[in-house]
């Protein structure tokens, strides 16, 4: 007896595999829902039911046409459907929005068109207006009959998911099309759309599949209602927890409990069930019950035994009965974690070659830093995480330092005010113009469109009126713009483990990198500032005295293992925040002369940060807030001698360690693209 008709089919799966298979006659009922079939028609209507007039969620509509029938599919010519689109998916997620219409999917891959206006007249246009049930009907017809070719193959297959398909459109055509074509209070009718939908998606609940066997031999596979009035010699009864036996009620909207009592119809609730359990195991000479118990998990909610066993365990204590039982354990190896993934003598000398022929940039080094199987994925394996549909985590950053670049770019090499500089109205109407381009309104729900246009309109406004007013006061003399979008790169010899020769050598490293806004501001000295965009409010440089003093004091490590990484990346905060402002005020101060007119006996102030204008109260963040000449006279000194020592540390690293380290804190793996091939490197693959 198995309760719970979902466990079905891994019963048979585990029969299946038995040395000495044993017949077997179904009589137990399945449920339609997780036939692939099914699950297809409900995404179909699940698309109906979220369009928006024209517009179909993005998401919704690429689920359905990735379906594997799809899939399957060949086009005259041996086009395949999957070539199609995996074209569509592209373009899909180039453009990231939610809502799309199928005029526009179309304009997109205009090659494809006339498949495309086939498939979409079939499964999108054609249940767009349906007002009565037998066009419903036709609808699903066409359907099956545009599937039928591949219906055909997978029904000479004897494999379960060939007879399940068999037996699902059995019930289609028995059950579910005689109910919109023949039954009277439905048929020459006109109804809404979403009406007809919510009908036809109950019934895709509720229906179940039949089998057809010979109930005199082998092992007899029955749900409880197969049961009566019938005896046994053996019983098994599966899945004998709370919630299955007995089952849940469920809710019927169209027949609830006060229609009941109004119509007059009783309602049970436990009592069948009892009445079938205790029948069932009182005709039977022996009965084996089991049930799972887990009591607390992670990854599985709480499941204890049904009330039926506490009742029999009851009954059988006052008989002065004990009931035989006995724990299954379940037995499974658990694989202990590796530290990363193992570095043989050639990914070395990629590693090597890499850094050789590669722009080194800040990304390449706080990926490494951060997360080695990251860097492993990313730039040894060159995987990509899937682009994804609507905002991205960038699209708003990417915003911010286009729309000031747009503001600047033009001013590049000219000293000004920031108060001749803003025009609120040319200002804002350049945002208005560069927001629309973005085409944010199809990548955010229409709430979250118009608040985040309305922080960035308020965050533009205040940022420059909190120059203006620094300007007014006296802080700020002049601001000249040296650039914008600005390239820093620095061609440098570094000395570098060759694992060929097993020996360091020199070799010309070019560390690159690309500053939003590198300025030079007179206020009481002059300074000159290389700062970056930043749309997180919350994002700092890791400034203070103790992260210099941390600096400064810091030596190398003389190993190259995990620990000694996680060191190192702590001297640039947590999040590594600090390693960008530092690493580009290395790449400015080693080229200074390119952009620094004073002479050198004339003192300025050399600073890295961060601009975070929606910080309205502090929208500057800087790395080195010093007052004293001697602690700039450091600062230089740094820079000029000793942070490239750091970079040489990180890149032999690189070459140098067994292994590509798991980061030191998983809290970095929470939202990172690249969680399910780790996942299986750290605990899976040998």
């Amino acid at each position: 007896m198995v309760p719970n008709p979902f466990n079905l089919l891994p019963l048979i799966y585990t029969l299946e595999v038995k040395e000495n298979p044993i017949e077997v006659n179904i009589t137990l009922q399945y449920p339609i829902t997780k036939i692939p079939l099914n699950q297809f028609l409900k995404n179909l209507i699940r698309a109906q039911k979220e369009r928006e007039e024209k517009f179909y969620p993005t998401q919704v509509y690429l689920k359905i046409l990735k379906h594997p029938y799809f899939l399957a599919l060949e086009f005259e010519g041996g086009i395949s459907f999957q070539k199609i689109i995996k074209e569509i998916e592209d373009e899909l997620r180039k453009i990231g929005y939610l809502k799309i219409t199928l005029d526009e999917v179309e304009d997109l891959v205009p090659k494809y068109r006339d498949y495309l206006e086939k498939i979409h007249k079939i499964f999108f246009r054609n249940w767009e207006n349906i007002k009565t049930p037998f066009e419903l009907s036709e609808n699903l017809k066409n359907i099956l009959n545009f599937f039928e070719p591949l219906f055909e193959k997978l029904k000479d297959e004897d494999s379960w998911h060939s007879i399940l398909l068999r037996n699902y459109i059995h019930v289609l055509e028995t059950k579910i099309f005689p109910i919109f074509e023949e039954e009277t209070y439905l048929k020459d009718k006109s109804f809404s759309g979403s009406f007809l939908l919510e009908i036809l998606e109950y019934l895709l609940k509720e229906e179940k599949i039949p089998f057809i066997g010979d109930p005199l031999k082998g092992l007899q596979i029955m749900g409880f209602l197969e049961t009566r009035l019938l005896s046994f010699k053996k019983v098994i009864i599966l899945d004998v927890n709370e919630g299955f036996l007995p089952p849940a009620p469920s809710f019927n909207p169209f027949l609830t409990d006060e229609i009941k009592i109004y119509l007059g119809i009783p309602i049970f609730r436990n009592e069948l069930w009892v009445y079938y359990f205790e029948r069932l195991i009182k005709s039977a000479e022996e009965v084996h019950l089991f049930y799972i118990f887990v009591e607390k998990s992670k990854t599985q909610e709480f499941r204890e035994p049904s009330r039926f066993i506490q009742k029999l365990k009851w009954e059988l204590e006052k008989e002065e009965k004990k009931p035989n039982e006995k724990l299954i354990p379940l037995y499974f190896e658990i694989l202990p974690e590796k530290e990363g993934i193992p570095k043989t003598k050639e990914i070395k000398q990629s590693l090597l070659d890499l850094i050789k022929t590669t722009e080194i940039s800040r990304y390449f080094l706080e990926t490494y830093l951060r997360c080695g199987m990251k860097f492993y994925f990313r730039y040894l394996l060159k995987l990509k995480e899937e682009t994804k549909i609507g905002l991205r985590s960038f699209d708003i950053g990417n915003f911010i330092h286009e729309f000031f670049e747009n503001i600047f770019k033009e001013l590049e090499g000219k000293e000004v005010l920031m108060e001749n500089v803003y025009k609120e109205d040319e200002v804002l109407e350049k945002l208005e113009n560069l927001w629309l381009s973005y085409k944010f309104e199809r990548k955010m729900d229409a709430l979250s469109h118009f608040l985040s246009k309305k922080i960035a309109v308020e965050t533009i406004r205040k940022y420059f009126n909190y120059l203006i007013d620094k300007e007014r006061a006296g802080k700020i003399k002049s601001t000249k713009i040296l650039g914008v979008e600005r390239s820093l790169k620095l061609l440098t010899e570094c000395n570098l483990f060759d694992p060929s020769y097993e020996e360091f050598k020199n070799f010309k490293v070019l560390f690159s990198g690309r500053t939003d806004f590198l300025i030079k501001r007179k206020e009481g000295i002059t300074k000159y500032l290389i700062l970056d965009f930043k749309s997180n409010p919350d994002i700092k440089p890791y400034s203070g005295k103790e992260k210099i003093d941390k600096m400064f004091s810091f030596s190398l490590p003389d190993k190259f293992d995990n620990l000694a990484l996680y060191e190192v990346a702590d001297i640039f905060g947590s999040d590594l925040s600090g390693f960008q402002p530092r690493f580009y005020y290395y790449l400015f101060y080693q080229q200074k002369e390119k952009f620094i007119t004073e002479n050198d006996k004339e003192f300025v102030v050399i600073n890295a940060g961060f601009i975070t204008p929606s910080d309205f109260k502090n929208p500057e963040k800087f790395v080195f807030n010093l007052s004293k000449r001697g602690e700039w006279a450091k600062i230089y000194d740094y820079f000029k001698n000793r942070f490239k020592n750091l970079l040489e540390w990180i890149l032999n690293h690189i070459i140098i360690s067994d292994k590509f380290y798991l980061p030191a804190d998983d809290n970095v793996c929470k939202y990172c693209e690249y969680k399910a091939p780790c996942k299986n490197y750290r605990h899976l693959l040998e």
